[in-house]
């Protein structure tokens, strides 16, 4: 079995450290960040809904353009790999942590938090809800032909590929449609 590329290794270290800064700093900083947030847009819910998505979901558009291009963006492909990392893991700002609550993470800001961390959740379930039906669909194929041979596989590729853009769709209309919980 082959290793990952050096890139991805070093982009997987990043996301990781993203992730953790930004979950442990959101205790001290998410209140300011959301805030500001909110006060540049004029606490206009659409927009934070709008911001919310395209911190949550638009990496993965991002990672699904970059890897149809992979060919043409080689030379910048470490860059943007640890950019889109970085990108994904500074959404853990938006956690509450695990003894706290929106309200005491947010403080005054948290009528900004909850549009912006629920266009965040619209963005970012796709990918689970992806990541969940291809594990299925290669599961239930290998069950039905065994191994499975390179036109199936592309077949399959094909369909997965419909329904992550199907079920990015929906998250994105959730995020500006659907109610605030």
């Amino acid at each position: 079995m082959s290793k990952p590329p050096l890139f991805l290794m070093r982009a997987m270290v990043l996301w990781f450290a993203a992730a953790v800064i930004c979950g442990l700093g959101g205790a001290y900083v998410g209140e300011d960040v959301v805030g500001a947030l909110g006060r540049t847009v004029g606490h206009n819910e659409f927009v934070l809904r709008a911001l919310g998505w395209c911190w949550g979901g638009l990496p993965f558009v991002l990672i699904a353009v970059a890897f149809f291009l992979r060919d043409r963006l080689a030379p910048v492909r470490a860059w943007i790999a640890g950019v889109l990392a970085v990108w994904l893991g500074s959404g853990s700002l938006l956690l509450p942590g695990r003894n706290s609550t929106r309200e005491l993470r947010f403080g005054s800001a948290e009528l900004d938090a909850l549009p912006l961390a629920f266009g965040w959740a619209c963005g970012i379930m796709p990918f689970f809800a992806s990541t969940f039906l291809t594990i299925l669909a290669i599961l239930i194929a290998r069950r039905l032909f065994g191994r499975l041979d390179a036109n199936r596989m592309n077949k399959l590729a094909i369909g997965l590929f419909t329904v992550w853009c199907l079920l990015t769709t929906a998250g994105l209309v959730a995020a500006f449609a659907a109610p605030l919980p």
